[in-house]
């Protein structure tokens, strides 16, 4: 896959501190929010997502990443999810020493 080609060329390298970047690819239903959330919790502690479109894909990941401590990034161009993320996790992420960031 083109992640593998990325992952072989680039973050497979040691990098400074001599340890190569450890990426954990994870697949699971979005639609589902406790594989989400079981998904997100084996995960390492920044989760990426690129499954969009995220008013339907991406609330039940920032969720889980909010209540388990987990720093969130997509890549999200939709200004109606982002607030509505913002708005509904925030305070949730704050308690759990989360970061949640879109795009």
């Amino acid at each position: 896959t083109k992640l593998q080609k990325i992952r072989a060329a680039e973050w497979d390298a040691p990098n400074a501190a001599g340890r190569a970047l450890e990426i954990l690819e994870i697949v699971c239903e979005l639609s589902d929010e406790q594989a989400v959330r079981d998904a997100v919790a084996q995960s390492h502690s920044v989760v990426v997502s690129a499954a969009g479109p995220f008013r339907f894909f991406g609330p039940n990941v920032v969720k889980a990443c909010a209540e388990l401590g987990k720093a969130f990034t997509d890549i999200s161009g939709e200004p109606e999810y982002i607030e509505r993320m913002w708005n509904d996790y925030d305070h949730v992420a704050k308690e759990n020493n989360a970061l949640i960031c879109s795009a």
